[in-house]
Parts: C-alpha cells; structure tokens; sequence
C-alpha cells in the first residue's frame, strides 16, 4: 500500500503557525490573569440569562491542558 505524503501549500503552512501563534497566545494570557480570576467561574446559563451551574477555576486549567 503506498502513503502519499503530499506537499502542504503555502496557505495550509501559514494557517498552521497562526493556530500555534494563537495556541500559545491564549495560555501566556491566562497565565496572566489567573490570579484575578474568581475562584468559582459560572459555566452554564439557561434562557433567563441565570447561572445554572459553576465550576471552579482549577477545573478550567485541565481544559487548557
């Protein structure tokens, strides 16, 4: 069985460093905000706009892991 190892466009490499540019962005970020962050985050609303359920900010570090 033969692998085709076709050649990425020049477009396709571009995106692929911004998405890690982005990636990396997001984490320096939230590394430096963390500490002015509540230590229960609300995670769910229902129609009325009302908080329906909350996690605390530890679980959200797992996500960005």
């Amino acid at each position: 069985m033969e692998t085709s190892t076709k050649e990425k466009t020049k477009l396709e490499k571009i995106l692929f460093v911004m998405s890690i540019f982005g990636l990396v962005a997001v984490f320096i970020y939230v590394m430096f905000i963390w500490s002015h962050l509540p230590e229960t985050i609300p995670r769910h609303f229902n129609f009325k706009g009302s908080r329906t359920d909350s996690a605390e900010k530890v679980t959200f570090s797992c996500c960005l892991l």
